[in-house]
């Protein structure tokens, strides 16, 4: 590009520009006269003032294409703004909307228990790397829950306090084997413990073991806390018998059971921080259940 301006080519084009130029001037000054050699010079002239002519018309497109283009972009400005307006108020209304939700159920199992006090909490993240579901919530001691706390919603049993920080807590669940949940069968009395197994966790289910042979438990039956130990309160739903089996040793038999609170989308979480008739976890572990 440079070797082109320093061309003879250039050099003459760029004189034969400025003699056009300079005759369209003295055309310009002279006023229109009607000398013969006027049409000459009209001729010559003409075409370059179409030039500049056109020169010109190009530059004002090109402005008035700039400023179009500013004008887009404050209006494509003002709607990303008002998208995110919109957006900030959908999820401020789907937020309060959910929180409505698990105030209602909360003040329903309130009526219903009314020795039982609570904490609620949200989840705010998850462990991947255990196969049993424990999850950690926003709140810790600061809120009043302690270590062996139980852990529900709305649905049913959920797990218990693993761990409490000063504004955090550990969630393990009842998908875990470390769980030990006195229980019994609301349809046959039958007693048990509910357990974790690594099994039927990847199923999303535990089971309720320590069954007599000849318990009548059934498939569609419903299972109970017991409040047996005093970890737990009782009557908090656990799940549905799904099946039925018998342990190696052919001394007891099984149900496997699919929890009733829906461990896999929790969100927000109620935790009973006291209750009537409230014990120890480990003793009631201690106990067996």
């Amino acid at each position: 590009m440079r070797q082109f301006f320093k061309s003879a080519r250039f050099k003459v084009a760029v004189g034969i520009v400025v003699l056009l130029a300079a005759i369209a001037i003295i055309v310009a000054v002279a006023g229109g006269a009607a000398a013969p050699q006027s049409n000459i010079i009209g001729s010559i002239v003409t075409p370059v003032q179409r030039f500049f002519a056109g020169i010109g018309d190009s530059l004002g497109d090109f402005f008035d294409g700039f400023e179009d283009t500013e004008a887009l972009k404050e209006e494509n400005e003002e709607l990303r703004q008002e998208l995110r307006e919109k957006t900030s108020a959908l999820l401020e209304y789907d937020k309060l909307k959910r929180r409505n939700e698990f105030l209602k159920d909360y003040m329903e199992i309130k009526d219903e228990n009314p020795d039982w006090q609570f904490a609620e909490a949200m989840v705010i993240g998850e462990d991947p790397l255990d196969p049993f579901g424990s999850f950690m919530v926003d709140k810790g001691t600061l809120h009043g829950i302690n270590k062996g706390d139980p852990v529900i919603t709305a649905d049913g049993l959920v797990g218990y306090i693993e761990e409490a920080g000063v504004n955090y807590s550990t969630v393990t669940t009842i998908l875990n084997p470390d769980a030990q949940v006195g229980s019994y069968d609301n349809k046959t009395r039958d007693a048990g413990v509910i357990e974790g197994e690594a099994g039927l966790a990847e199923d999303g289910n535990c089971r309720l073991s320590y069954l007599k042979k000849s318990a009548k438990v059934a498939v569609g039956d419903y299972i109970i806390t017991s409040g047996v130990g005093g970890a737990f309160p009782d009557g908090i739903i656990v799940g549905e018998v799904v099946d039925m089996g018998q342990d190696a040793g052919q001394v007891s038999v099984y149900a496997v059971v699919r929890p009733q609170a829906r461990l896999e989308e929790l969100k927000d979480i109620m935790v009973i921080t006291a209750f009537e008739g409230q014990g120890s976890l480990d003793e009631t572990m201690e106990d067996g259940g």
